[in-house]
């Protein structure tokens, strides 16, 4: 019996009315009228029928949201990939549908609400309870492993505490949709810690009509300065609530700019929101940082007005690879014409040069006919100084651009022109690109940044085979990164760390990877 169904007055009627339910006995379907059954609220499972056909069946008084096999069973419901498919169907006394769904509950979370909390589940048969443990564990660890795209609809605040905690647990997780959640301080801080272990490469996140939008965007940006799996990030404003959502202003776009100054996304829907000039500046800058990874830019239907737009053609005059959508703002005619000439110039340059127009030539600081088969290589003088450092970065980040776009670059052999800046644009693209194996880095002034921003690179990139970083100035913090970095990925089978600025607790870091089991690789 579910309580908000049936309340006990309603139950209490339809015993005197002699109703009956049907249930198994002695192995048979029967029917059974409710004066049989005897309902104590006290020690209900030693209460027997006054049917003497079925001297052991009773009305079972506890509460259903109490019962063990009934949370095991609404665990295994939530974990259908769809929570709409799970939700409650009774309601509260007010009658509010909101909110009454439950996020995956990992079994370390489903043991401490049986053994731990004060109100702990209860079972009819003591010896049922390690049986549900067992089975909530299997349940979840076999759906977990599988699921490939997740949807939580109406999550209340504290189930994003529960949601973090899972989503570790989902190694495959390529699409994760929060829609018609409702998400404040404690959960925002629970989904940043959780959305940094998303793994699966190229991730989605796809965020609408949320309640406490900048909460969300707060985890966002948290999460995704260290998260490299998540590429594609959605948070247009759909109409799916007829225009009662929330919208993202310049507050939020400013605070997620921040984020993509670091993270790896590729394409981000920002549609349809009230982002002005003050945000649409924040973003512009964002995308003028060479370790910003962002490629398709959606903007339209917001607020840009002109100064927005101006400082979006600057972006397309450095750089060449970003598509931006426009359309919506209530432009003047010349920002509109302005903005499609460029992306269209930008267009053909990508169309007809495939990169190389961007990449320079032989002459030009040596770096090769733009990215080959092979690779590309880049070589600054012996002697470069800062000045020099600063004149390579914009081919440095023409070729990031180029990598995250170019499917047949297998090696980048890079000598006396990088420094950390230039090591973490790069780094950026390498998160994302599928084809390079073969990294020669060796004699450059990559410090621990650059070599941090490397590590967090490998976390998600598989193709990676060869690294050769030697005569650098990594000391170690870049050392203990990169370890890190080596234990995650058995890709890598070799990397030279020879000749740079590593003291004894970054080789300790190294020493202690080599003794592990693993593939055979090797550490010079």
């Amino acid at each position: 019996r579910i309580e908000t169904l049936t309340p006990k007055p309603q139950l209490q009627r339809c015993q005197s009315e002699g109703r009956q339910i049907r249930a198994f006995v002695a192995g048979q379907l029967q029917l059974i009228s409710l004066k049989d059954l005897r309902f104590e609220d006290d020690h209900p499972d030693v209460v027997p029928c006054f049917n003497p056909e079925c001297p052991y069946l009773h009305g079972y008084a506890i509460p259903y949201r109490q019962r063990g096999w009934c949370e095991a069973e609404a665990q295994w419901s939530a974990m259908r990939g769809r929570s709409d498919s799970s939700v409650r169907i009774d309601v509260d006394m007010e009658g509010d549908r909101s909110y009454q769904v439950k996020a995956p509950m990992p079994p370390e979370l489903f043991r401490q609400r049986i053994f731990v909390d004060s109100e702990g589940l209860k079972f009819t048969w003591r010896s049922d309870l390690m049986q549900v443990v067992a089975l909530q564990e299997e349940v979840f660890r076999e759906k977990a492993k599988s699921c490939e795209e997740l949807l939580q609809k109406g999550l209340p605040d504290e189930e994003f505490m529960t949601l973090a905690v899972a989503l570790r647990c989902f190694a495959r997780l390529r699409v994760l949709h929060l829609r018609k959640c409702q998400i404040r301080e404690r959960g925002s801080d629970a989904l940043a810690k959780g959305l940094q272990t998303l793994s699966a490469k190229n991730a989605k996140i796809i965020c609408s009509d949320i309640d406490g939008l900048s909460f969300l965007v707060k985890a966002l940006s948290q999460a995704l300065r260290s998260n490299r799996a998540v590429t594609s990030l959605d948070l247009s404003a759909q109409s799916f609530s007829k225009g009662t959502a929330e919208k993202m202003g310049d507050a939020e776009a400013k605070e997620l700019a921040e984020a993509l100054k670091f993270g790896a996304i590729v394409e981000l829907n920002l549609a349809g929101n009230n982002i002005g000039p003050e945000g649409t500046k924040a973003l512009a800058a964002a995308l003028k940082t060479p370790s910003c990874s962002v490629l398709d830019l959606n903007l339209e239907g917001n607020c840009m007005g002109p100064e927005g737009a101006e400082a979006l053609l600057e972006v397309l005059e450095v750089n060449r690879w970003v598509h931006i959508g426009y359309a919506g703002n209530d432009l003047e005619a010349q920002h509109m014409e302005a903005l499609r000439e460029s992306l269209e110039r930008n267009r053909a340059m990508r169309a007809t040069h495939d990169g190389k127009a961007l990449l320079g030539s032989q002459s030009d600081i040596g770096l090769g006919d733009g990215l080959s088969s092979t690779g590309a290589i880049l070589k600054a003088p012996p002697t470069s100084t800062v000045r020099d450092m600063v004149q390579v970065r914009p081919k440095i980040q023409a070729m990031s651009e180029s990598l995250r776009m170019n499917g047949t670059s297998t090696h980048l052999h890079l000598k006396w022109a990088m420094d950390d800046v230039a090591a973490k644009a790069l780094a950026a693209s390498l998160a994302v690109n599928s084809t390079v194996t073969h990294l020669d880095w060796a004699g450059n002034k990559i410090g621990d940044d650059g070599a941090q921003a490397l590590a967090s690179a490998l976390l998600v990139n598989r193709t990676v085979v060869f690294i050769d970083l030697s005569g650098n100035q990594i000391g170690d913090l870049g050392a203990k990164a990169l370890a890190k970095a080596l234990r995650e990925n058995s890709t890598i089978k070799q990397i030279n760390l020879k000749n740079n600025k590593i003291g004894p607790k970054g080789r300790k870091a190294l020493q202690v990877l080599q003794l592990e089991p693993s593939e055979p690789r090797t550490l010079v």
